[in-house]
C-alpha cells in the first residue's frame, strides 16, 4: 500500500463523510462486516487470498476513519477471521510465535 493509495482512500472517505456524515455509523458497519466475514473461494489458497484482501480493505477503511485501534483490543475480530481460515492455516497460526508483536492483530 502506498501513500498515494492512502491519500486516495482518505479523499474518498471525505466525500462519503460529506454525503453520509456519521463516521461512527460507517465504522460500526465495517466492524459488522469484519465480524461476519466469509470467504468466497473453495480451495484453501483461494480462501486465504479472499480473506487477506477483504481484511486489508476493511482495515484500511477503519484506519482512514482513525478507528483501526479497535482491531488491536477487541479479539472478536481476530476470532471471526480465524474461524473461517482453512484448518491448515489455523494450525499455523496457533503455532506461530506472537510474543514479539504488540498485539495479536499485528501478528496476524
Amino acid at each position: 500500500q502506498t501513500c498515494a493509495s492512502s491519500d486516495l482512500m482518505a479523499g474518498a472517505w471525505k466525500v462519503l463523510d460529506k454525503l453520509y456524515g456519521d463516521k461512527d455509523l460507517v465504522a460500526n458497519k465495517l466492524k459488522t462486516q469484519l465480524k461476519a466475514i466469509k470467504p468466497r473461494g473453495k480451495k484453501d489458497p483461494d480462501i486465504v487470498i479472499d480473506l487477506v484482501t477483504e481484511v486489508n480493505n476493511i482495515s484500511l477503511r477503519l484506519k482512514t476513519l482513525n478507528m483501526e485501534q479497535i482491531l488491536h483490543v477487541d479479539n472478536e475480530f481476530l476470532s471471526a477471521v480465524f474461524r473461517v481460515l482453512p484448518s491448515t492455516s489455523q494450525l499455523e497460526w496457533l503455532k506461530f510465535e506472537k510474543s514479539a508483536y504488540t498485539s495479536k492483530w499485528n501478528a496476524f
